[in-house]
């Protein structure tokens, strides 16, 4: 029997002598709890939670919030969901969306994990804020500049977390702040999905962005930011938009081991801004990077490019303006034209698979050993290659089954976002590979099928499967009945620092 219950804040503050001998909060008076035993919760009026009080959302618990009911925090919030038991708060109404949760509480630590929340906002005032596997579905016709998460001052560390929108409102906003973390995150029809204002020292890494309606990162008036590992695929207009006209240049931008496609523009530096790009991967977008000044007086911008794959440029590699410029090394494009600079190379950088998405290299790539030798070398101690994922030549073939393959290789290990497989077949034969962590539960099937020739295995993006965190794996590998395990290590950052 379903259970209903309507509340208001007078409700929820008469409620707060009742549960506060079942959690003491180490920070509040008081503590208002929701939890699945009650559960659902309808809520037709606005909740306030004062000062001195805890909001709590213990796992399983759904709670549908009625049109335009707010969730006001002047206190501290907890989303404590699990895996297995998320939290889902969902709207009564279909699309029309509830309103805004809000916390305005200087100092105050709020966590949020392993929630659904749909039709829904956030904004943080002063809040030292934290996600853990939040999923953001928004269906709202929300304005321009409507962030789903709004994190003012204070702190930002989010990650596993996804937003999935309708082209409407924006993503996740930081402003004023040092230290903000947005890591292996997912987006999708989410225009300016990661946005940062007036932030330093800071770091976006491991995120994936598909079908975005306008640009995927913009950073506005920010130093010292690393972008570090991403993939973008299918962005409207920008992959990364490094300084603003509304707000000023960004300063110390660090572009490494991103895998750029599909883009009208895949990096551009604008408004006095400056940084470094390194080994890069842009693919298929119309213009790869631009530095410019967009609006007059603002100033030209300067970027130094080594170690960047520049290939299928719809338009062209670089575009630069009279007052900008960009300084490239050791990188290669497959265009007649070629990079200003000094030892880069024109050839087909011999992908895997692009069309897939499966970016690394083949063996016989120009790329291999060719990234300036003045750089760390890649993690299998060789000399850097050219573009994001370097080819593992210290990998152990798969070679002690000789049934009907040659060879296989799972690289890199350490990985981040992203694992590339390739397998040489000697005769037909089937492939089994399966995932599982070090309890022996099983995480995905990755691969279960004949083969008659070389298989062109999916890539493994640990963003498609947001549970997956950081810790060792066990990928087993099946060929005609023989098995082989391969030991995998995931971490958030597997390049050199």
């Amino acid at each position: 029997m379903k259970k209903e219950l309507s509340i208001n804040g007078k409700f929820i503050f008469s409620t707060t002598l009742f549960v506060i001998f079942i959690f003491t909060s180490l920070y509040s008076n008081g503590a208002i709890i929701f939890n699945k035993e009650f559960s659902p919760y309808y809520i037709d009026s606005t909740i306030i939670i004062n000062e001195n009080d805890t909001l709590i959302i213990e796992k399983g618990t759904i709670m549908y919030l009625d049109t335009n009911v707010n969730i006001m925090v002047y206190g501290w919030m907890f989303i404590n969901g699990t895996v297995d038991e998320p939290v889902q708060i969902l709207p009564v109404v279909d699309t029309t969306g509830w309103g805004i949760i809000e916390i305005d509480h200087p100092g105050a630590n709020c966590e949020f994990k392993n929630a659904t929340i749909v039709d829904g906002r956030i904004t943080t005032r002063d809040v030292n804020l934290k996600y853990r596997n939040i999923t953001f579905i928004t269906r709202q016709n929300l304005p321009l500049y409507t962030n789903v998460t709004r994190v003012i001052r204070g702190s930002a560390d989010i990650k596993y977390c996804s937003i999935s929108g309708i082209n409407k409102g924006e993503g996740f906003w930081c402003g004023d702040m040092k230290n903000a973390i947005i890591s292996n995150c997912y987006f999708e029809n989410i225009p300016d999905a990661i946005e940062f204002t007036y932030v330093r020292h800071s770091t976006i890494r491991n995120n994936q962005f598909t079908n975005i309606p306008d640009d995927a990162i913009d950073l506005n008036n920010c130093n010292d930011i690393l972008i570090d590992s991403n993939f973008f695929k299918h962005i409207n207009d920008r992959g990364m938009e490094i300084g603003s006209e509304t707000y000023g240049s960004s300063e110390n931008i660090t572009i490494r081991r991103n895998i750029v496609t599909y883009c009208n523009e895949g990096i551009v530096f604008k408004e006095g801004s400056f940084g470094e790009v390194t080994n890069n991967t842009l693919y298929y977008n119309n213009i790869g990077i631009s530095s410019i000044e967009l609006v007059p007086g603002t100033g030209g911008s300067t970027v130094n490019v080594q170690n960047t794959i520049f290939s299928n440029s719809q338009i062209q590699d670089i575009n630069i303006d009279g007052l900008s410029s960009i300084i490239i090394s050791y990188s290669i494009t497959d265009n007649t034209t070629p990079l200003p600079g000094s030892q880069n190379i024109i050839n087909l950088p011999d992908f895997t698979d692009p069309k897939n998405d499966n970016f690394s290299l083949k063996e016989n790539s120009p790329c291999i050993d060719k990234g300036n030798p003045l750089s760390p070398n890649d993690p299998d101690n060789t000399r850097v290659d050219i573009g994001a994922i370097y080819f593992d030549q210290g990998s152990a073939g798969y070679d002690s089954l000789n049934t009907g393959i040659s060879s296989f290789k799972i690289w890199p290990n350490p990985f981040s976002n992203i694992l590339a497989i390739t397998a040489n077949i000697d005769k037909p034969t089937h492939i089994n590979i399966d995932i599982y962590d070090l309890f022996g539960r099983h995480i995905v099937s990755l691969y279960d099928q004949d083969v008659t020739e070389r298989p062109n295995f999916p890539v493994f993006r640990t963003d498609i499967y947001p549970t997956i965190k950081n810790g060792t794996y066990l990928f087993v590998v099946s060929i005609d009945g023989e098995s082989k395990v391969f030991k995998m290590m995931l971490a958030d950052h597997a390049i050199h620092e």
